[in-house]
């Protein structure tokens, strides 16, 4: 994610006419900043929405993304405050999913102030709900952050089974940017940061293994009868899942999941 595409969501959202598109434009800005990882970049977008009327903003869920970025910044009192903010509309309006992420934002902060055990506490918490509801992106990203909080307390079994986990999760759902997060902290646990073939797709499979078995992209083409830009765009997915990079780490790492 560029600066350039930071600032374009920005301009996108300042320009737009009415309150709903405004609104939209402000979500889609502060999405974009959280995924670069750019805080300072979400507060601006979220005010937008913190702002707007009801009508336009109100079933968007931007209390999570300020309350985020105010942990992220290390600004502790206001990061209580968007957090009970938040605990109080998920009480208004009965919403799970809104009490499970303020539970992981808790976890957060108690994690930014150096508290270990409640950190651990409210992430297990907030990853059970998520579980409960179903909903694999943020259920990955809360034993994400409890499986980097368990490294760091030094119980790395159980970190890496979450931390890998989690990274199967975003592979399978093409959160590339997640994934080399993960990665980072499955490293820093002990583990390896490739080969886990069980995350592509069955095209993706067909292509991965006749790239390993040699083959240039218009020859997987011309086997599988599909166009070269098709082989190119699953070849890139590969890569991404399995956190490589050149052809000859994925035929490694496929001759070895293969075996003798």
């Amino acid at each position: 994610m560029t600066r350039t595409h930071l600032t374009g969501a920005r301009s996108a959202a300042g320009r737009t006419g009415d309150a709903a598109d405004r609104a939209v434009a402000a979500w889609a800005a502060a999405q974009v900043a959280w995924a670069a990882g750019e805080p300072g970049e979400v507060l601006p977008a979220v005010e937008v929405l913190a702002a707007g009327p009801g009508d336009a903003s109100g079933h968007l869920p931007w209390r999570e993304l300020r309350a985020d970025a105010l942990v992220a910044l290390g600004r502790v009192v206001e990061a209580e405050a968007a957090i009970g903010d938040l605990e109080r509309a998920a009480d208004e309006r009965g919403r799970r999913s809104m009490l499970a992420a303020a539970r992981v934002l808790r976890g957060r902060l108690a994690a930014r102030r150096g508290d270990d055990a409640p950190a651990v506490a409210d992430y297990r918490e907030g990853a059970a709900l998520f579980a409960e509801l179903r909903m694999p992106f943020p259920r990955a990203a809360a034993e994400a952050a409890l499986g980097a909080q368990l490294r760091r307390r030094g119980c790395r079994t159980e970190a890496l089974a979450l931390l890998t986990a989690a990274r199967q999760t975003f592979a399978r759902l093409g959160a590339v940017t997640f994934v080399g997060r993960v990665d980072r902290e499955v490293v820093a646990c002990g583990g390896s940061r490739t080969g886990d073939c069980s995350v592509l797709t069955p095209q993706e499979s067909q292509v991965a293994r006749l790239v390993a078995d040699g083959l240039t992209n218009r020859q997987v083409a011309e086997e599988l009868v599909v166009s070269v830009k098709t082989v190119e765009y699953h070849l890139g997915h590969v890569f991404a899942k399995l956190g490589m990079r050149s052809r000859a780490q994925l035929a490694a790492t496929l001759a070895r999941s293969a075996g003798p």
